[in-house]
């Protein structure tokens, strides 16, 4: 393998010299971790492990990291040094950063237990480094002269930088030219690298590393020759000691029962008992419990959920009682509440002890209430249609499953007036996707002194009456597209002027603001939401902005409410409401819907309205008809309920005939099947047409890369700018078919390509407001790639933020009336089934003047990738049209979730000295506050402690050098000057 690596890197320096890779790695390999998981790391095996310049000491993956900073560990022998059974590790280096790697925040990185995790990633956020030409040093001593040893050295660069030094060991060179990237790696916010190589222990039981530039090899061929170190651990090579040659390393055996006789790796039960290889009885032989579960074999049930470790096959899926799925390690797998011993899968409640639940699901019924609940509360968790009911009613609704727009971590409010008493009964986050609370955030409910004006802008904060805390461990019950957790004490509010706020939502958990759908206020006569919208960068203070309308702007914050009101003649309708509608008799129904007064109230209908919501349907049709009467559209497929009625679909139910399509975007909602008339089925995003540049989403704030497919030249439209993806034609091509925009590559891959395709070769007659625009999206229509059906056209997208929301555009026209079409999947989903050329199949046509889209919102993997084919059958119906071959001419890339403009990132403390780290503006100055407190007075104010930070980039941090170290606890803001 080594020679393999070194002849590619010579063809490399031979016939790619200009590329200047000296990279060469003589002994041992680098690998590019992602996590823990990715280290092999060995409890057992393992001698010392050092946190280079750490906070304190942690366990990751079972081996224990000690710090090397004096007085922060319990092994530290002095600073740069560990000391640990004889075994000592001394790194010397001319300087250290604490938080540096990834704005301070350390990578991203992900694996199977949190803990450990969370404790790799803050191991690489520190680091002991080197100016060059001075070297990192580390010497290991009190080793076994001539064993061999493996050594780890962990790295990770702050961000992406050009920096490179040679590793020596032991005086030898092992790598030429590395990179603080793994050499030929790249950095991400969510990796790190790791070089790895066995090593022997000098006669007097040393190995010395060397990390500096220019030891040996070729010249420094990065910009910066700084070495740097973040962890190292050393490990024994040699095989676990198995006296009784069992398969069990002694260690283990003699650490759990103290003797090499009561645990048997030759012997395969049945147990209980010593020797039978099944010493705890569970079903897993103690050789399985070492290699495979990595449980306890003395504890038949490790986790205490009343279930055999044996039985627990950590697969996700119950298959029977002796096969649950569930993992040995965690007594509540799915997280509901309930142990997995007494979730039986049977579908049937008996009691407490045998809920009938599947302990792999949460939310057994999918009705929205995880099992624990509905157990508690006496509901069937198995009956989707029996579940407890909702405290009260919501103040402010918006459909389940609807995704935000907007990464905004500051506070958002909104406003509204208390006209009778109402009981606060609990606060809610709104959840984008109705996927769970994915970033912690905070809801409080304040009191609002309006000033006796309409004017929201002087409006203050009097006092914060009800606060939650959401996060992604306790995230409540979810309510429409809200989490809901109950206030723990009661909170009444009386007449007057009050807001709900909510803060912490950004990238992974985006808040909703205007053009998010499906949002609305109660109308509830007792409360009235004003116009006052209002947000502010400082998450904990009261935001003074003012967005404005609609009252339904913000998808944030909301609360379930109860009135709290006179009824003075005892009828059950308050007496407010009897005053507003001039109503007395609760049995009366003057407005003749088939409702009594008493059920409009409780409805919160109209009784003098026959159909409140408008839909062509009275209030009493609608309830006997199960409708909602407050909505025109009950089951938001896009038609109102009377049209439903009238047509036959079932209003309902948004999918009718259940072909994946709306009822409202279909073409025949009662018929599923897809034949040559029954058009394109989308399963994912839209397909439209545009008869212009103004028609589609340019916007240039957003834009991520645009690509001119087999485009002559770069244009701007919009004020997008498209590259060409053909090879000298453009200034972002890499290569034919490839661009590259800020580290964002697109590859589109065909058989085939024509220039001058559409239209006569002039391209479609567009039309718009910007006539550079309009011309420019021409010229980027007439050229196209496509290929030979069933050949595909591949689109590859590389470099995205990964996890990251995208809005993907698809561009094409038909160079004249034709019947082509194919589909298209996007990761290897069928995300629509028999596009055309022309749009929607039968629904749109072509014209010299028009072209077509596809529009849709994707999210990134893990490594940063969408990959888009578009190819005749690859799933779904047969093709349709009379030609297969699909074409391509444009590629728009939009980051559909925007990030957030202003977030703090991180404040540590050290030696008592807080830094506070935020994103910030390249160019921009900030003004940073400390929030103090009077104590003639006992008042607390802002007090400002500089007004003139200038940003450091995309990042700045702030050093509070003359904060009181006494103080336990203190809050600061960042503002930005105008």
């Amino acid at each position: 393998m080594k020679l393999i690596k070194t002849a590619f890197l010579f063809l490399i320096l031979i016939t790619n010299s200009y590329l200047c890779n000296a990279f060469e790695v003589l002994e041992g390999e680098i690998t590019e971790i992602l996590g823990p998981d990715d280290m092999g790391l060995d409890p057992l095996n393992t001698i010392i492990a050092v946190d280079s310049y750490g906070n304190g000491d942690s366990i990751v993956n079972g081996v224990e990291f000690y710090t090397d900073r004096d007085g922060l560990g319990a092994q530290t022998a002095g600073e740069g040094m560990v000391e640990k059974d004889g075994v000592s590790i001394s790194t010397n280096a001319t300087n250290f950063i604490d938080n540096w790697s990834n704005g301070g925040g350390g990578p991203a990185f992900t694996g199977a237990d949190a803990e450990s995790v969370a404790n790799l990633s803050e191991i690489m956020r520190d680091i002991r480094w080197s100016a060059a030409p001075s070297p990192i040093s580390i010497d290991i001593a009190g080793l076994d002269s001539g064993s061999i040893y493996n050594l780890k050295l962990l790295f990770n660069e702050g961000a992406d930088r050009n920096r490179g030094w040679d590793i020596a060991v032991n005086d030898e060179l092992v790598v030429d030219n590395i990179t603080s990237e793994g050499g030929d790696g790249f950095w991400t916010p969510e990796n790190s690298f790791v070089y790895s190589g066995d090593f022997t222990a000098t006669n007097d039981g040393t190995i010395l590393v060397t990390l500096q530039n220019d030891i040996g090899g070729a010249a420094q061929t990065a910009a910066d020759g700084n070495p740097i170190l973040q962890g190292i651990v050393l490990s024994s090579t040699a095989p676990k000691e198995d006296d009784d040659e069992d398969g069990l390393p002694d260690a283990w055996e003699e650490a759990l029962v103290d003797n090499l006789e009561d645990l048997d790796g030759n012997a395969s039960g049945p147990g209980p008992g010593p020797g039978t290889g099944d010493f705890d009885g569970d079903g897993l032989t103690d050789l399985d419990e070492y290699e495979e579960t990595k449980t306890d074999p003395t504890n038949k049930d490790m986790d205490e959920d009343g279930l055999l470790d044996g039985v627990e096959t950590n697969t996700g899926t119950y298959v029977s009682a002796t096969s649950t799925g569930t993992d040995p390690k965690k007594a509540d797998t799915d997280g509901d509440g309930l142990l997995d011993g007494v979730e039986t899968n049977t579908g049937k409640v008996v009691d407490n002890d045998d809920t009938g639940t599947d302990p792999n699901v949460a939310d057994t019924d999918d009705d929205g209430h995880k099992d624990g609940r509905e157990i508690d509360k006496g509901t069937d968790p198995s009956d989707p249609l029996d579940f407890p009911a909702f405290p009260g009613e919501l103040a402010y609704m918006i459909v389940q499953g609807t995704a935000g727009n907007q990464n905004y971590t500051g506070a958002l409010g909104m406003d509204f007036i208390v006209e009778e008493p109402i009981r606060i009964l609990e606060l809610g986050a709104f959840d984008s996707g109705a996927n769970g609370i994915k970033r912690p955030i905070t809801v409080t409910m304040w009191e609002r002194n309006d000033q006796g004006t309409t004017d929201f802008a002087d409006d203050s904060g009097e006092e914060i009456l009800g606060e939650v805390q959401f996060t992604e461990e306790n995230d409540g019950e979810l309510r429409d597209a809200h989490r809901m957790i109950g206030l723990e004490n009661d909170v009444i509010l009386e007449s007057g002027a009050y807001t709900i706020i909510a803060s912490g939502y950004g990238v992974g958990e985006p808040n909703g603001n205007v053009g998010t759908p499906n949002m609305s206020v109660s109308n509830n006569q007792a409360i009235t939401f004003v116009g006052g919208s209002r947000f502010g960068d400082d998450a904990l203070a009261w935001p003074t902005l003012i967005d404005g309308g609609p009252v339904n702007r913000y998808a944030a914050g909301t609360f379930s409410f109860e009135v709290v009101s006179d009824d003075e003649d005892n009828d059950g309708i308050p007496d407010f409401w009897e005053e507003k509608y001039g109503v007395d008799d609760p049995e009366a129904d003057p407005d003749n819907d088939g409702l009594t007064n008493l059920e409009e109230y409780e409805l919160r209908t109209k009784p003098d309205n026959e159909d409140t919501d408008s839909d062509g349907l009275e209030d009493g049709n609608e309830i006997t008809a199960g409708l909602n009467p407050l909505l025109k559209d009950s089951d938001n497929d896009g038609l109102d309920d009377a049209q439903e009625i009238a047509q036959g679909t079932n209003p309902i139910k948004s999918d009718t005939d259940n072909d994946g399509i709306p009822d409202g975007d279909d073409l025949d909602p009662l018929d599923p099947t897809v034949t040559i008339d029954s058009g394109t089925k989308v399963l994912v995003g839209k397909v439209m047409t545009f008869t212009g540049p103004d028609d589609l989403n340019f916007e240039p704030s957003t834009a991520v890369i645009a690509v001119d497919v087999y485009g002559n030249a770069d244009s701007t439209i919009n004020g997008v700018q498209f590259f060409s993806d053909r090879a000298g034609l453009g200034d972002n091509v890499t290569d034919e078919g490839v661009v590259e925009k800020d580290g964002v590559i697109i590859r589109t891959t065909s058989t085939h390509q024509i220039d001058n395709w559409s239209n006569g070769g002039v391209g479609p007659a567009f039309v718009g407001a910007d006539a550079g625009s309009v011309s420019n999206l021409s010229e980027v229509m007439r050229d196209i790639r496509w290929s030979a059906a069933p050949s595909p056209i591949d689109i590859e997208m590389e470099g995205l933020i990964a996890g990251g929301l995208y809005e993907i555009q698809l561009l094409f026209n038909e160079g004249a009336d034709r019947n082509r079409g194919w589909d298209i999947a996007v990761n290897d989903e069928l995300a629509v089934d028999n596009i055309t050329s022309e749009g929607l199949q039968d629904v749109h046509t072509w014209t010299p003047s028009s072209a077509a889209a596809y529009v849709a919102n994707f999210t990134a993997t893990e490594n940063g990738t969408l990959n888009v084919t578009m190819q005749n059958d690859i799933g779904g119906e047969a093709q349709v049209a009379a030609d297969g071959n699909p074409i391509l001419q444009g590629i728009v890339v939009h980051l559909a979730v925007p990030p957030a403009p202003f977030e703090i990132t991180d404040i540590s403390v050290s030696e008592g000295i807080p830094t506070i780290t935020f994103n910030s503006i390249p160019g921009s100055v900030y003004a940073v506050d400390s929030f103090e407190y009077n104590e003639e007075d006992q008042t607390y104010f802002w007090v400002e402690l500089d007004d003139g930070l200038e940003s450091n980039g995309t990042e700045t941090s702030y050093t509070d050098e003359f904060v009181d170290r006494d103080l336990k606890v203190n809050l600061y803001r960042v503002r930005k000057i105008e």
